[in-house]
């Protein structure tokens, strides 16, 4: 195994495994800092680094207890584009884990601790490598999440649809919360932004066939009938691999729906709930089950996203595509076990 740099910095508030997380093939590490007796404050340390990251300043993180410099992110694999696979799964959990893309973790450049050795690099390629440096909290979790990602293949799949629907388009927590916005977003006129926003959805909803958690109808029968019961047989069965999933049946999904009614809120297919404390006037958010949650994703991607555009696919908006991803997003956490270091599954 050979050692390779991630131009990444952790700033969690509890320090990072000694013996570091493994997966696959590598194993991620971190290098603490260390100072000489009577060596001016980080000042070396400082001068070191900023040669080979000219961005690089000095974070400091602390417990209450200690306080320490952010240690630097390292991956032992066998070659640096094993290296740079491990860097693109962290990136991936960083924007499941965020529920958006706030961190611009794509391009960057894993380089090889000793540069003398580039591997599949050229003299050119380190001109821009090490420009940027990224610090942030979640490195642990993001960590176990590429962990997991490189133990199963439909994870890893699972999880860079996500990401891709993500980038494409996505809103930040606060844009959809009644406290703070209770319209952020209205439906899209744009034709560019909405082909953005129905791929999104699109891509969510192949997450969730990722994890084989879809509904899915037996014989000629609907999952759902024209009165709104479920075929028994497809409830049965989507229960079953819900439970194999670890997913909680009882759980409710936080259902955003805002403004004025859409053809989608007053389609049969809009999901039953129980309305929220905080619904009053343009917010009329509800609490569903996660089955419901699915069936409406279900029908949102078929008959709105994926195939020829219609007047109901110009009647979506970004809440839309969030209600999409954050079923997604919940369903592949809560699957690994790592949900509860992200938030309750409840919240919207």
């Amino acid at each position: 195994m050979r050692v390779y740099d991630l131009p990444l910095w952790v700033e969690d508030f509890e320090k990072f495994p000694k013996e570091g997380i493994q997966g696959r093939g590598w194993r991620l590490r971190v290098r603490e800092i260390t100072l000489a007796p009577g060596e001016t404050p980080f000042a070396s340390h400082l001068t070191s680094m900023r040669e080979r990251y000219p961005r690089y300043s000095v974070h400091y993180i602390s417990n209450q207890k200690n306080k320490w410099i952010a240690p630097q992110v390292f991956v032992e694999a066998k070659t640096r584009l094993a290296a740079q696979r491990v860097c693109d799964l962290i990136s991936a959990g960083f924007v499941i884990i965020d529920g958006c893309k706030l961190f611009e973790y794509d391009d960057e450049t894993v380089l090889p601790h000793d540069i003398t050795m580039l591997e599949d690099l050229s003299e050119f390629d380190l001109l821009s490598a090490g420009r940027n440096t990224i610090y942030r909290d979640n490195v642990q979790l993001a960590a176990l999440f590429a962990s997991k990602m490189s133990l199963r293949k439909h994870i890893r799949y699972a999880a860079l649809k996500q990401k891709l629907s993500f980038s494409l388009a996505g809103a930040h927590s606060v844009h959809v919360d009644p406290f703070y916005n209770q319209k952020f977003f209205g439906v899209e006129s744009d034709p560019s932004l909405l082909v953005s926003m129905a791929t999104a959805i699109t891509l969510a909803y192949s997450s969730i066939e990722e994890l084989q958690l879809e509904p899915r109808p037996f014989g000629n029968k609907p999952v759902k009938l024209e009165d709104g019961s479920w075929d028994p047989k497809a409830r049965a069965n989507l229960d079953d691999r819900l439970n194999r999933a670890k997913i909680d049946l009882s759980t409710k999904i936080i259902w955003n729906i805002r403004g004025s009614p859409t053809r989608i809120h007053k389609s049969r297919r809009a999901p039953p709930g129980t309305r929220q404390p905080w619904a009053q006037g343009v917010v009329r958010d509800k609490a569903v089950s996660v089955q419901d949650a699915l069936v409406a994703a279900s029908w949102i991607r078929s008959r709105c996203t994926t195939h020829r555009y219609s007047k109901i696919t110009e009647s979506i908006s970004m809440y839309d595509v969030h209600n999409v991803q954050f079923l997604a997003r919940a369903l592949l956490m809560k699957s690994l076990g790592l949900w509860p270091a992200a938030g309750p599954m409840e919240t919207g």
